[in-house]
């Protein structure tokens, strides 16, 4: 599977390369690739290794979220999502065709405009149901930032 993140490695400093080879001398085992994967479950293992995830950009989008840049310096979250993972806080649209789509599919809302009517604006909606779309959006978002497609 090729990766979709862009090559921010090119953007590490040597410095940097060397303060990472200088950890991974060390031999501690937070820091030992060896033991990288011995907690993960066998089928994200399977997984990783057919290609069906991208560990590696599993990895930039763990660094966007900790608003780290290629050096792991602070920049904030939007300007490591942008370095990382190519994009920034955009993708509003996006946000909002996956947000009606959930009003619609599991809430029975069809439409989530503002129309200024309490019989149009205000829905009654079951807590089962809630916890359903709650949960679809999270999963939709951890989908796009994860960049995982099944």
């Amino acid at each position: 599977m090729t990766s979709k993140v862009p090559g921010t490695t090119n953007h590490m400093t040597e410095a940097t390369r060397q303060r990472l080879r200088e950890q991974l001398a060390a031999g501690a085992d937070d820091t030992n690739p060896m033991f990288l994967f011995s907690t993960t479950h066998t089928a994200l293992l399977l997984a990783i290794g057919a290609g069906i995830i991208d560990s590696a950009r599993l990895a930039h989008a763990e660094l966007a979220s900790r608003g780290l840049d290629a050096n792991g310096t602070w920049v904030g979250f939007d300007r490591a999502r942008e370095i990382h993972l190519g994009s920034t806080t955009g993708g509003d649209n996006a946000a909002q065709t996956a947000a009606a789509e959930i009003a619609r599919r599991i809430l029975q809302i069809e439409c989530l405009d503002t129309r200024n009517s309490d019989g149009l604006d205000f829905h009654d909606v079951t807590v089962w149901s809630l916890r359903d779309a709650l949960i679809a959006a999270f999963e939709a978002g951890a989908r796009k930032i994860h960049g995982l497609e099944w």
